[in-house]
């Protein structure tokens, strides 16, 4: 009985992490948006964009707006290594179904 319980529990605890880092179809395609936005503007092939801290940090509004957060690693494992966080915001495309559009996207050091 014991290793039952043992087991279910594993099982709701590996269902609870495996949903934590799920996004919604519509918040990863605000995310992919994002992310290829900073990368392009950032221009640097090393820089690492966390996209888990960006799952995080979802934000939308009634009006079709929206905000992603996150943060971008410069030189990840080295003693150089830096983070510095970045701010996306944009809008829903105008027709629902094109791609999300960013209106601003803000590196915070």
């Amino acid at each position: 009985m014991r290793v039952g319980v043992r087991l279910l529990g594993c099982g709701v605890a590996l269902a609870i992490a495996t949903l934590a880092g799920c996004a919604s179809k519509a918040d990863q395609a605000l995310i992919d948006v994002c992310a290829r936005a900073a990368q392009e503007k950032i221009g640097d092939q090393n820089a690492e964009i966390d996209l888990e801290s960006m799952r995080a940090a979802v934000a939308r509004d009634p009006d079709g707006s929206w905000q992603v957060g996150g943060e971008v690693w410069f030189e990840r494992g080295m003693h150089s290594e830096r983070k510095q966080t970045i701010v996306c915001r944009g809008r829903d495309a105008a027709d629902g179904k094109g791609e999300p559009e960013v209106t601003l996207l803000q590196f915070l050091w």
